[in-house]
């Protein structure tokens, strides 16, 4: 135990430190107060059981067995953990980046399979004489489609034929 009396200590009663106690022997001696560890002398036999307060660490120490060990002291009791606050709000949205770069163009598909040939639209253009479809005579035109692929007009046919007339000028 240290008695502070101004800026002198004393030592009044046993120093206990990690590993055992100065008993008396260290008791009614001074200690010695220094500004920082480096400014402490070593510890050696000629300062065993000296005590030394340093300033800048706020520790106190005793000499023994040639090492300066720091004087136990009694842990403060742990304050009681503080409510946790309030979670803060959502911040806006940033800005929406630039657009990227086009990809590379993929590769080119399979070539699909051959379809089957399709049926033909034929035209037939006949003469038209002088009558009721032209006065003065013309041209028959009739459009069908030749279902069998032969380029006849043939009467399973003639129901897609469509008919029109170009006709001469008076």
């Amino acid at each position: 135990m240290v008695d502070r009396i101004g800026k002198s200590f004393v030592v009044v009663g046993a120093i206990c430190v990690v590993g055992g106690c100065a008993e008396p022997a260290a008791a009614g001696r001074n200690v010695e107060v220094y500004a920082s560890e480096d400014q402490r002398p070593a510890c050696d036999t000629a300062h065993d059981l000296d005590v030394a307060f340093v300033e800048s660490t706020r520790e106190l120490t005793l000499c023994v067995n040639g090492a300066w060990a720091l004087v136990g002291r009694a842990a403060a009791p742990t304050g009681a953990t503080g409510a946790t606050g309030a979670t803060g709000a959502t911040g806006a949205t940033g800005a929406t980046g630039a657009t990227g770069a086009t990809g590379a163009t993929g590769a080119t598909g399979a070539t699909g399979a051959t379809g089957a040939t399709g049926a033909s639209t034929r035209v037939v253009i006949t003469d038209e004489p002088a009558g009721a479809n032209c006065a003065a005579g013309g041209y028959k035109v009739q459009f069908y489609v030749d279902a069998n692929g032969n380029r006849t007009l043939d009467s399973a046919e003639n129901a897609s034929v469509q008919t029109s007339y170009v006709c001469n000028g008076s």
